[in-house]
C-alpha cells in the first residue's frame, strides 16, 4: 500500500507497527511493502536494541577536498619513501582543521594508484649453495 518512504520514515513506521502488536513478517510486508529480508533485519534490531536506528558514526570525513587531494598527490610523488604517518603529519600541519589519520592516507593513496610493497630480505648464499650453483 505505502511505497517510497524515506529511510527514517520506514524505521518509525515499522517501529510503530511493532509496538502496536504487529509481529508477523507477512503482515508487515503487506502493510509496508518493505522487503522481507529488510524486515527481518529491522525486527532483529528491535528485539535486541529496541530501536532500528544505526549506531552513530564518526564525524571525521574520509574525503579530501580537491586542494588537499592534489597536495596529497604531490607529497606522494615527491616523497617516495615517506610513510603514511609522515604524510598525515605534514597534511595536519598544513591544514590544522583536517585531523586526518594515517589509515585514511593509505586508503587515499590506494585510490590514487599507489600500492604498498614491503621489501623482503633474501638470504645470502651459503658455501654449499654456491658450489651447487657453480656445478
Amino acid at each position: 500500500m505505502i511505497k517510497k518512504l524515506f529511510l527514517s520514515e520506514r524505521w518509525s513506521f515499522v517501529s510503530n507497527l511493532w509496538t502496536n502488536g504487529v509481529h508477523n513478517i507477512n503482515e508487515l510486508h503487506k502493510i509496508t511493502c518493505i522487503l522481507k529480508s529488510t524486515l527481518y533485519t529491522y525486527i532483529q534490531k528491535l528485539e535486541n536494541f529496541d530501536t532500528i536506528k544505526p549506531k552513530p558514526r564518526s564525524r571525521r570525513s574520509k574525503l579530501l577536498s580537491s586542494k588537499k587531494w592534489t597536495h596529497l598527490e604531490k607529497l606522494a610523488s615527491t616523497r617516495k619513501c615517506a610513510t603514511s604517518k609522515e604524510i598525515a603529519f605534514i597534511l595536519n600541519q598544513t591544514y590544522p582543521n583536517l585531523n586526518i589519520a594515517s589509515r585514511t592516507i593509505r586508503e587515499n593513496l590506494f585510490n590514487l594508484g599507489y600500492r604498498v610493497c614491503i621489501p623482503t630480505s633474501i638470504p645470502m648464499l651459503t658455501i654449499a649453495a654456491k658450489e651447487c650453483k657453480v656445478e
